[in-house]
Formats: C-alpha cells, structure tokens, sequence
C-alpha cells in the first residue's frame, strides 16, 4: 500500500511540475535545431516567346551615301520568292562597310554583325 501511495504521489508530483507556464517550442526554434538546410524553392522558368509568322523585311535602304557632294538614302528593291535585295549605288560608292536601315514586322528580330559587305552582280 505505501508503494502504491508513493507511486501515486510521484504521479501527482509530476503533473503538477508540467505547468502551462513553459514555453513550447515554435516550428521555427523546430527548423533551426534541425541540421540539414531547407532546399531553395525552384526559380520559376521565363515564358516562351511569341514567335511571329511574319519574316519579310518590309523595308530596306542606305542612308546618308554621297553622291556627287549630295547626300541621299538609297532604297532596295526587295525580291521576296528569289530572296534577294537589288539595290543600285551611285559610282564610287565604297559597297565594303554599308550598314543599312531595315523596316521588319514588329515581333521580328534582326542582330546584325556591324557593317554589311555587299556583292556586285
């Protein structure tokens, strides 16, 4: 029987040392005693973009060439089926480092390399 009631009374002793008074241990004081990092979330991937059927050049045409002390912009004549651009320059014209203007639909891209080396034909 004093087994029992020693029992009973260290029981009782324990409950009562268990107050609401202690604090509980929040998720992150949780995270931090944990030893392994937490994985960075994925960075969300760019959209694709809007691709356009649209691939003539509307436009073509060299501006600012000399021509007998006068300045003018000379325009291409644009050849869609045969794929070419025909322009006629004025005589002595150096046809090496000419960069021309381009008039491209709105969702196109151009990246020229500088300037452009024509061929006589």
């Amino acid at each position: 029987m004093k087994t029992k009631l020693l029992i009973l009374g260290l029981l009782l002793g324990l409950l009562m040392a268990c107050g609401k008074d202690e604090a509980t241990p929040t998720p992150a004081t949780v995270q931090q005693q944990n030893s392994e990092p937490e994985p960075e979330p994925e960075p969300e991937p760019e959209p694709e973009p809007v691709l356009s059927s649209e691939k003539q050049i509307a436009g073509f045409q060299f501006t600012g060439i000399e021509n007998n002390g006068v300045t003018v912009n000379i325009p291409g004549e644009i050849d869609e089926e045969g794929k070419t651009i025909a322009i006629e320059m004025p005589s002595g014209t150096e046809i090496t480092a000419l960069a021309p203007d381009l008039e491209i639909p709105d969702k196109a891209v151009y990246e020229p390399t500088g300037p452009q080396t024509l061929v006589r034909l």
